[in-house]
């Protein structure tokens, strides 16, 4: 049994001012990064793609069917706070933050309440990139869900995380697919070693839930005239293309980050070791001891359990975690897996993060545990302050302040659309200058199209997109150009931008679209070659 302050005491008298108190805190640590920091830099590529859609979706448009995009979720989420760039960054930071809440829950049922504003940091600090917050945010969720369901599970358990996982299909349908196979498996655990009792009862309200979840979905596939056929060429083109361009995973031997400074360089290790070390060690750990048979909750409760099974409550708690982490850190971790970069491993990380906090509280010696959950913490804090976050949010050294910043890191304020954006001199000289000469050569009643990428062209200019495809990253087949070609002649796009900024030739226009690029050799003419910036080219039709 813990002693008397120790980390991993069971919590006492805890109900629902502690589930209201950890809302605020989330809600607080993700609006205040967004307070600080959300008006700092412009991503015109994959922040555009989300910030496109949620315009689209404002003027009417259907997403999949009229538009490229991910599953409906977000952008409708994005579209309840307006149009804006910072409109859409908030509802990715308010949406963050519910997720940081349940994260924040799973955490309070092992730690004490004084830790979870560090874990908050941390876990907030990882949330990069901005425009990619809805993946860990449904990460975190995910993880609560399969506690609550092994703290519990009944029929009305199986039927809520069933809900769960449809509605986190509708942001993605690799959501709904992590979260559908981590609760299969956690639902098989808690009937093999938890509560045998009417398995088909259990299973038929599961079903039911993910098709509540997902009913969104399901009516407009039945209803909206084209979806369904629009999601199943997406589905197809996924499944044939990949999920992303593959980038290999960074293990110590392999690992190439020659640019950067070497504790910079220890960060990154530290972060990419972090899911092979901890995830099976926190699914082994979690399957022993989550065996054990649920008591009710704090969370359920207003009265402490005796002090005589509050070990055994703080064990089963602590594996019930532990199991869930890994088992939602394992699927998630598809995320970093196909491309391991700083942002992909931040949108699938979350879940090892919180099997991080939690695991130094398996140790039996209580001085012993102490010593541990404040290591853990400390280089925790320590990786989010040196490491990939830091990297990746480098824009914000200009709002915290450095004494003497380089000249084409100083902050420089721009107009992007409604709103006010800071950025280093280099980025915002970049995009106002694209955004004049555009405006110059492309008349007001002309049609502009934007590829293969940079999709906030269109917002910033106040345009929408004449064309289905805003994000050419795949060889396209012959069908998908000639549906690209299509567009071209239904709405007599009148210019074309292209940006070659691809990492490798393969991925340039004339080599994914090699017929495109053909009839803009044919039926355009290139102007503004001298203005415009290496590797841009601005097409006007001639026939």
């Amino acid at each position: 049994m813990g002693v008397e302050g120790d980390v991993s005491s069971v919590p006492g008298r805890r109900g629902r001012w502690t589930v209201v108190a950890l809302l605020v805190l989330a809600l607080s640590a993700s609006l205040g990064r967004y307070a600080l920091f959300g008006d700092v830099g412009i991503n015109l590529a994959d922040e555009g793609f989300l910030w496109l859609g949620v315009r689209e979706v404002l003027a009417g448009a259907v997403p999949l069917r009229d538009f490229q995009s991910y599953e409906p979720g977000r952008y409708l989420v994005g579209a309840l706070f307006g149009g804006g760039l910072l409109d859409v960054r908030l509802a990715a930071a308010v949406f963050f933050g519910l997720g940081l809440a349940a994260g924040l829950l799973v955490l309070a049922r092992v730690l004490p309440l004084v830790l979870l504003p560090v874990a908050a940091f941390v876990l907030c600090a990882w949330a990069i990139p901005r425009h990619k917050l809805f993946e860990p945010a449904l990460a975190l969720a995910g993880v609560f869900a399969i506690v609550s369901l092994l703290e519990r599970p009944s029929a009305r358990r199986h039927l809520l995380v069933g809900v769960f996982a449809g509605v986190a299909a509708c942001f993605g349908r690799n959501h709904g697919l992590y979260n559908v196979l981590a609760q299969l498996c956690a639902g098989l655990y808690a009937y093999a070693c938890l509560n045998r009792t009417d398995p088909l009862r259990k299973l038929a309200a599961w079903s039911g839930g993910i098709a509540l979840g997902y009913a969104p979905m399901l009516l407009a596939l039945v209803f909206v005239d084209g979806f369904a056929a629009a999601l199943a060429r997406s589905i197809a083109f996924y499944a044939e293309q990949g999920s992303n361009q593959p980038l290999p995973y960074p293990w110590p031997w392999s690992f190439g980050y020659g640019h950067l400074l070497a504790h910079e360089r220890l960060a990154w290790l530290v972060a990419f070791a972090l899911p092979p070390l901890l995830l099976p060690l926190a699914g082994l750990v979690g399957a022993r001891w989550g065996c054990r048979r649920p008591a009710r909750t704090s969370f359920e409760t207003e009265n402490p359990a005796p002090a005589a099974t509050q070990d055994a409550e703080r064990r089963g708690a602590l594996g019930r975690v532990l199991f869930a982490c890994g088992l939602v850190g394992l699927f998630y971790s598809h995320q970093y897996g196909v491309r391991s970069d700083a942002p992909h491993l931040a949108q699938g990380l979350h879940p090892v993060l919180l099997a991080a906090f939690v695991l130094p509280c398996a140790l039996r010696s209580g001085l012993a545990r102490n010593l541990a959950v404040a290591l853990a913490f400390s280089g925790l804090v320590a990786l989010a302050v040196a490491g990939p976050p830091a990297i990746e949010t480098s824009y914000a050294s200009m709002r915290i302040g450095s004494e003497a910043p380089a000249p084409d890191r100083a902050p420089f304020t721009f107009r992007a659309g409604e709103d006010e954006i800071q950025a280093d001199f280099v980025s915002a000289d970049y995009t106002q200058g694209m955004c004049r000469l555009l405006e110059h050569f492309v008349r007001p009643d002309a049609t502009l199209a934007v590829l293969p990428g940079f999709p906030a062209f269109y917002p910033l200019l106040g345009r929408r997109p004449p064309v289905w495809w805003s994000y050419v990253l795949w060889r396209l087949n012959e069908e998908q150009q000639a549906s690209l070609l299509g567009d071209f002649d239904r709405n007599r796009v009148d210019f074309v931008l292209v940006i070659d900024s691809a990492i490798t030739s393969e991925l340039l226009l004339r080599n994914t679209a090699p017929r495109v690029w053909e009839r803009l050799e044919t039926d355009f003419r290139r102007i503004a070659q001298r203005a415009l910036p290496p590797g841009h080219h601005l097409f006007q039709r001639i026939r």
